[in-house]
This record gives C-alpha cells, sequence and structure tokens, in this order.
C-alpha cells in the first residue's frame, strides 16, 4: 500500500521487492485447494486421512509449494522429513513465507468437522447460561430453520472468519506491534541474535524497515501548512498554488531538498524529519512568524535571482546553439556541394571507363574480323593460284594424252573389225588373206582436212580463253563471299 501511494502521488523512490505468497495462499484457500480438498472427503462417505492426502497430491502436485515428505534411509532426506519421518500417504510439506512446515494428516478429518456429541449438545441446550446461547447460536435456531444447509467445518469457519478479517482490514488504516521473542528459554534480560532475526525476517519486517529507508513516512497535507502560513506571507507567495507555497516555505527554513518530496495532495519527509514537522505546524506565528517570513522574503529573492541567471545562461545557450545550428548548415550545404561534384566527377569518369572500354572492345573486334578476313582472302588465293597451277601444268600433255587416247580407240577397232573377219571366214571355211605387210596402227595417218587443222590450231587458243574466264569468275565469287562477310560484321556491331 506504501508503494502505491507513493505512485499515486508521483514520488519517485526505489522500489522494494518482496516475496510473493500468492501462490501459497492459493494452495490452501485456492480451487481446489487443501481446504475445498478436505471439505469433499468430509463429505464423503468412506473418507479417509489417507484419500485426503492422495487427492492433494493428485491435485495440487503442479503447485512448487507442495512437496513429499521422504523416511530416513531414502535420498534426498531434509533435516525436516527426518524430524518428522513420514510417508507421502501421511503427511506433506508446504513451502510457507518463513520456511518450510510437514503437516501429518492424522485425525485431520475429524478435527475439521467439529461434531458435538448428543449428551453434549441436549446439556447445552437445556443450559440457562447465556454464555452457551451466545456461543453455539446454531443449537438454540437448529429447530425453527427447516431448510438447514450443510454443517459448516473448521476450515470453512476460518476462511470466513479470514475473510471478514481483510474486509476490515482494507477499510480501516490499522497499526500493528510486532512482538519478538526475545529467547527460547524466556529468560529475561537475554536476546538470541539469530532467533530475533529470523522472527523479523518471517513477518516481513525487514522489507518494511527498507521501504521506511528510502520511502516517507511522515506526510503532511498541503491544505494545512497552507491555511497557517498564508495571511503571513508576502503578496507575491500568497497567490501560489498550495504545492509551490509549501515547497517556498521549506526551502526558506532551508530544508534539505532530499528529505522531502512533494506529491500531488501532500508534502512527504523523509525518515527523522516527524521533530521538524511537529516544530513547524506547533510553530506560533505571533512569535515566529516574521522570522519565517523574512526568510521567505529572502528566499523569493534569491530564487528570482537564480531565475534570472538560469535564463540568461538559456539566453547564451541559445546563442551558442544558434551560431552552431548556422555552422552546421554552411557545413551540411557545403557536404552537399561537395557530394554532388563527386557524383558528377564519379558519374563522368564512369562514362570515360565505359567509352574507353567500348573503345578496346571494338578495336579487338575489328582486328579479329580484318584477321579473320585476311585468312579467309589467303585461303582463296592459294586455291586458285593452286587451280591455276595445276591447269598449267595439265595444258603441255593434254595434246599427246589425246593422241593416246585416239590410238588406244584405233585399236580397239581394229580388233574388232579382225575378229569379225576371222570368225566370218571361219564360218565360210576359208582363211583370211594376209597381207604382205602388217598394217602397224601406230603408222595409220589421220588424214586432215584444212577445217580440222584450222581446228587444231584453234584448240589451244580456245582453251587459254577458257582458263582465263575461269580463273576471272573464281575471283568475282571470291570478291562477292568478302563483301558479304564485311557486310554481316558490320550489321553485328
Amino acid at each position: 500500500q506504501e508503494q502505491d501511494l507513493y505512485e499515486k502521488e508521483g514520488i519517485k523512490f526505489q522500489k522494494i521487492s518482496y516475496a510473493d505468497n500468492q501462490d501459497c495462499i492459493d494452495l490452501i484457500d485456492g480451487k481446489p485447494g487443501i481446504f475445498s480438498i478436505l471439505d469433499e472427503q468430509n463429505r464423503l462417505p468412506k473418507g479417509s486421512d489417507k484419500g485426503f492426502a492422495e487427492q492433494v497430491f493428485t491435485n495440487l502436485k503442479r503447485n512448487k509449494r507442495l512437496q513429499e515428505p521422504r523416511r530416513k534411509g531414502s535420498k534426498s532426506v531434509t533435516k525436516l522429513d527426518a524430524a518428522m519421518n513420514l510417508t507421502k500417504s501421511e503427511g506433506f510439506i508446504v513451502n510457507h513465507f518463513a520456511g518450510d512446515v510437514c503437516y501429518s494428516i492424522e485425525g485431520f478429518l475429524d478435527k475439521n468437522t467439529q461434531q458435538i456429541t448428543v449428551d453434549s449438545e441436549l446439556v447445552l441446550k437445556t443450559s440457562e447460561n447465556k454464555l452457551f446461547s451466545q456461543l453455539f447460536p446454531e443449537l438454540y435456531t437448529a429447530k425453527k430453520d427447516k431448510k438447514k444447509g450443510p454443517q459448516k467445518t473448521a476450515s470453512t469457519q476460518f476462511l470466513e472468519q479470514l475473510n471478514e478479517l481483510m474486509k476490515v482490514l482494507e477499510v480501516t488504516a490499522p497499526s500493528f506491534v510486532r512482538c519478538v521473542k526475545p529467547n527460547v528459554a524466556q529468560v529475561p534480560g537475554v536476546f538470541s541474535g539469530r532467533l530475533c532475526l529470523e522472527q523479523l525476517r518471517c513477518s516481513g519486517m525487514l522489507e518494511a524497515l527498507a521501504l521506511m529507508q528510502v520511502g516517507y513516512p511522515t506526510r503532511c497535507p498541503y491544505d494545512y501548512l497552507y491555511k497557517m502560513y498564508v495571511q503571513q506571507m508576502p503578496e507575491a507567495i500568497r497567490h501560489l498554488p498550495a504545492s509551490q507555497f509549501v515547497e517556498a516555505i521549506l526551502m526558506a527554513l532551508e530544508l534539505d531538498k532530499g528529505q522531502f518530496a512533494l506529491g500531488v495532495t501532500r508534502v512527504f519527509f523523509k525518515a527523522g524529519q516527524l521533530a521538524f514537522l511537529e516544530q513547524l505546524t506547533g510553530r506560533d506565528m505571533s512569535e515566529g512568524g516574521l522570522d519565517i517570513v523574512a526568510k521567505v522574503k529572502k528566499w523569493l529573492v534569491r530564487k528570482r535571482w537564480h531565475k534570472a541567471i538560469s535564463v540568461t545562461k538559456t539566453c547564451v545557450r541559445l546563442m551558442e546553439l544558434n551560431i552552431a545550428m548556422q555552422h552546421f548548415k554552411r557545413f551540411r550545404t557545403a557536404a552537399r556541394i561537395i557530394n554532388r561534384i563527386n557524383l558528377v566527377w564519379l558519374r563522368k569518369a564512369k562514362k570515360i571507363k565505359n567509352r574507353n572500354a567500348a573503345i578496346t572492345l571494338q578495336t579487338a573486334l575489328r582486328g579479329f574480323m580484318a584477321k579473320k578476313n585476311y585468312n579467309v582472302l589467303r585461303d582463296t588465293t592459294v586455291m586458285i593460284q593452286t587451280q591455276w597451277l595445276m591447269i598449267a601444268e595439265r595444258k603441255p600433255h593434254m595434246k599427246e594424252l589425246t593422241t593416246k587416247r585416239m590410238r588406244l580407240k584405233i585399236e580397239e577397232e581394229l580388233k574388232a573389225k579382225e575378229e569379225k573377219d576371222k570368225a566370218r571366214a571361219a564360218k565360210r571355211g576359208v582363211l583370211p588373206s594376209s597381207s604382205p605387210a602388217a598394217v602397224d596402227p601406230y603408222a595409220v595417218v589421220v588424214k586432215r582436212t584444212p577445217k580440222s587443222k584450222k581446228k587444231e590450231d584453234e584448240g589451244p587458243e580456245k582453251d587459254d580463253t577458257q582458263s582465263a574466264q575461269q580463273v576471272k569468275q573464281l575471283q568475282e565469287q571470291v570478291q562477292l563471299l568478302i563483301q558479304q562477310q564485311q557486310n554481316q560484321n558490320q550489321q553485328q556491331q
């Protein structure tokens, strides 16, 4: 609640972390919880303590606050387990804020029912003592209530009483007195430090003291101090808001700023400032009022002077910032201009680089195409020269070859004619007449007419002309091929 109040009032403080016991409360009072399982076992016809333990570990096994006890001789036995010497079906351990507690379940169901015997109930009903009617009103009103519900158990009554107590605490501002047991032997004047410290730790006093040390345990509303001092203050301070008015009084009385904090509706004081607050609220204005007013006026003048100094420093700082901003703007403009120049130069350098690369590539490509055309022209020229030389070499032997061919043809014709004559003579039975001289086929002279002689004379000239024409045609074809190749290269470029 103290930390919530600081947050509500807007006070800056160091938060104190404390152990949250909500999971332990859920283990006992939750649904399902230990109390609800205990009531359920009481309502069962065959409920037992062992069944209660089994249901606790079955329904609440995920809760970290619940543990199983272990007998001596098993692994990981703690001092608490060794002291109780219980098993899972005989008890359970709850990790409370103060420490671990081992509960033996023996007699849990009987203690929870709180049933009164018939004889005891009859004695209480017939008693004339009013104290019994106040302690046990349900016995005297049982006959009047026709629709009687299930009997309340001890755990149910405990939870109802606890809820009523919490409602009372929420609407009040209680003060607690912490009682500490000094020693186990209960001897006066003897204090056991370890025992006292353990009790303070279990009761949460260490966290409360830490919160008081970093917090503001003493507080006073603004309106109370404002009404007390407003009439004696000067006009400049009288019209201030209540929070600023109280601040002026505290600063005029030279109270350290670290010893108080201004909230939304009240002023908070550190521990140890209670005497100062009592002196401030109990001061007689007729005696010391003038002194406080003089101090407030002095503080007001000092505050105005500090305010003027701070305003001057702020103006100087603003001027320095303005000059720095102008320098920065100039620097930024120069940087932008340099950046643009660099970009233009980089673009131009990139363009020149690309152009040089294109020129290099074109030069290499043109050199490659020229070399390729040269190779084609050279191969064509070599081929033409080879053909021409072959024709020139064959030309002197053409006449001799023609003569040999004609002789071979005449010989074949003479042989064929001789064989025919022999065949005819054999059919007639007449031997062929032999001529006085054998005919030499190579001695046959072909009679040349003037016309054939003219043809033979003209033959070599015509052969020369045809060869020249063929060479010229080949050259034209080569030139045409070269021209086509160049056109294709230009299109590709």
